[in-house]
């Protein structure tokens, strides 16, 4: 992942996080979930 900076304590992005691991964890060919090409803003 590149060294762009979130807000970790916040609990959408613990989610978001979390499910990536989960999916990369467990891969199948099943579905997909490549990134989109949106900065998230850091209020």
């Amino acid at each position: 992942m590149a060294e762009e900076k979130y807000n970790r304590k916040n609990t959408a992005v613990k989610r978001i996080l979390q499910e990536m691991k989960e999916m990369q964890s467990n891969a199948s060919d099943d579905f997909m979930s490549p990134p989109l090409e949106v900065v998230i803003p850091n209020p």
